[in-house]
């Protein structure tokens, strides 16, 4: 099972799971997975999260954020995430195309977050 993978210093790519998914996903995220559903993902995609990272502490993720839309509600996503397909209960890898298209998607956020028009978007919050 493939899924592309961001990390909390914004790398990007992907790895091939194992099952228990839960194992190889949480060995990933550091933790206890948390299946979330942002808003800045089109469904069938979703993330996979560490559930625990406010006792952790783990460091922002700013694409995650972004995707989560931390901005308009507070609440952040933090440490490494995984990107999936979810279909009905059932978390699915990525076929390759998916890959690829959903990396450039993620390689768009990030230098969106690196500009000039998003900084000064942020400071006037």
């Amino acid at each position: 099972m493939k899924a592309v993978t961001v990390t909390h210093d914004l790398k990007i790519g992907f790895t091939e799971l194992e099952k228990p998914l839960y194992r190889s996903a949480g060995a990933f995220v550091g933790g206890n997975i948390e299946i979330v559903r942002p808003r800045g993902l089109k469904r069938p995609y979703v993330m996979i999260a560490n559930e625990e990272f406010l006792l952790l502490g783990l460091p922002k993720n700013e694409i995650g954020c972004y995707l989560y839309q931390t901005h308009l509600h507070g609440n952040p996503i933090c440490g490494n995430f995984l990107i999936m397909k979810e279909e009905g209960p059932e978390l699915v890898g990525l076929e390759d195309p998916e890959i690829l298209q959903v990396i450039a998607a993620m390689l768009k956020v990030k230098d969106l977050l690196a500009s000039d028009v998003w900084r000064r978007g942020r400071a006037a919050l």
